[in-house]
């Protein structure tokens, strides 16, 4: 009897995991439109902002944890040295400061104002509600960040999880590779 209630029990385990990750955010899927915080230089304040370019151009996405903001630097700077065509491509930079604690949201909005004021055609927003995380199903973001390559045809082209720069580092190639390809179409 105990037998059969621990191979019920694991199977009920693996059923649940199963069904979690069926409706994780994969390659292929539509985008659904998000709109979130993004400094309006002309009126000098926060306001709502859908994620530009999408269905227009290729669209990569550095949704990244505020406490490990620096972790796509090295596969940032690695595409902005591969200067893709602005009329085929766009970068969004998305702060899930949601995971910030209390007062690092006034300082996340202080630094993503000064970066909207100094670089212009920036795309940098904020995700203090969990927006994006929920409606693409994105999972755990906490301690990490989320990169994803959006197609001109709204789906999703790459994505996957990192914790580290290491890790961003070593995606490098993987990522032009999805972005070359997307770009030439």
């Amino acid at each position: 009897m105990l037998k059969k209630l621990l191979t019920f029990s694991a199977l009920v385990f693996c059923a649940c995991i199963f069904a979690f990750n069926v409706n994780a955010a994969s390659v292929g899927e539509n985008v659904a439109p998000v709109e979130l915080l993004k400094f309006n230089l002309a009126e000098d304040s926060w306001k709502n902002a859908p994620i530009p370019a999408i269905g227009q151009k290729v669209v990569s996405i550095m949704y990244t944890d505020i406490d490990v903001s620096d972790i796509n630097d090295p596969l940032s700077d690695a595409i902005n040295k591969k200067k893709y065509s602005k009329e085929k491509y766009a970068a969004v930079g998305i702060g899930n400061s949601k995971d910030a604690p209390g007062i690092w949201n006034k300082i996340i909005r202080y630094i993503a104002k000064k970066k909207q004021i100094k670089y212009k055609d920036a795309h940098i927003l904020l995700d203090e509600t969990y927006s994006l995380k929920n409606a693409w199903n994105l999972g755990d973001c906490n301690q990490r960040a989320v990169v994803i390559i959006i197609g001109k045809d709204g789906k999703i082209k790459y994505i996957k999880k990192i914790k580290s720069d290491k890790e961003s580092e070593a995606m490098i190639n993987e990522v032009f590779a999805v972005l070359d390809v997307e770009t030439a179409k």
